[in-house]
């Protein structure tokens, strides 16, 4: 098609791209978490691999497409020349592996898994409160000291084994030891409270219905009702980005089976009503 429009943007989506000795492989997002390395970074520390809980190397592979089309449509725009977008799964996830990548690059070791925690953060993972478990994530050497004042160990953050966030990471066992036993004797909601009072990131651990409900999420307009052709109306999760002059909207609710053909076979390919009732009548459409 190029040679007849030179304009052309085309973006191909595959498990390994076009090129390489895996270009002809078939990839589904299960195996590329797997072949990337991400499911041996997943998962607790003395248990298997786990898989991400979403279809994550499908998800990350077209918000890179979109981008890398959007990188396109700027060199059209320059030169007037289109050209060929290839993304592949399992290129998009490596990249995606960021921090662990670089992790790897400069030491040579397989990355282990940390289970709930962060491989260079420390404290960064859940911890277990008197009622249920919660997020803590202290992401700066500030936000240590705060943390220490909350639970009533302000010398903690002059101790040299805490004092940065490097030696945290060396002692991690022993801090979050001592931080359990006391996240232990008060409920998560009051430890959240406390914590995001203090300017320290901390959250509860939602299902998927909390998630959804949550103020935030609702103020946000994340959860939207759209009405089918047959009148059924369901939510449905809202556009999660938002644009000052064109903020995005769901215009409509996503097609029923076949609801588009004949308008499709009419408008776009010309075909004569009396020869879409004719398919319509023999079950072809």
């Amino acid at each position: 098609l190029q040679p007849e429009h030179p304009s052309l943007i085309y973006c191909s989506i595959t498990g390994y791209g076009q090129t390489g000795p895996y270009a002809s492989r078939p990839g589904y997002d299960y195996v590329i978490q797997a072949q990337s390395g991400l499911m041996a970074i997943t998962g607790p520390t003395d248990g298997p691999p786990y898989k991400v809980g979403v279809a994550i190397s499908d998800v990350i592979a077209g918000l890179y497409a979109a981008n890398a089309i959007q990188a396109a449509l700027h060199y059209r725009h320059q030169t007037g020349r289109g050209q060929h977008v290839d993304i592949a799964l399992l290129d998009t996830q490596l990249a995606a592996l960021v921090n662990v990548a670089s992790n790897y690059f400069v030491s040579g070791q397989n990355p282990p898994r940390y289970g709930n925690g962060h491989p260079n953060i420390v404290p960064y993972q859940t911890f277990e409160a008197a009622d249920k478990p919660f997020i803590l994530a202290v992401g700066n050497d500030s936000q240590f000291a705060a943390l220490c004042k909350i639970i009533g160990q302000p010398e903690l953050a002059n101790d040299a084994r805490f004092v940065a966030n490097s030696a945290r990471v060396k002692n991690r066992e022993v801090l979050v030891g001592f931080l359990q036993v006391i996240f232990s004797r008060r409920s998560a909601d009051e430890w959240t409270a406390a914590l995001l009072n203090a300017g320290i990131p901390s959250g509860p651990i939602n299902q998927i219905a909390d998630a959804f409900a949550d103020p935030q999420v609702q103020s946000r307009q994340l959860v939207q009702a759209v009405t089918f052709e047959n009148g059924r109306t369901v939510e449905m999760a809202g556009p999660p980005v938002k644009l000052s002059e064109t903020p995005p909207t769901i215009r409509h609710a996503p097609p029923l089976l076949g609801q588009d053909t004949a308008a499709v076979l009419r408008d776009w390919l010309g075909f004569e009503p009396s020869a879409i009732a004719d398919y319509q009548q023999r079950g072809v459409i």
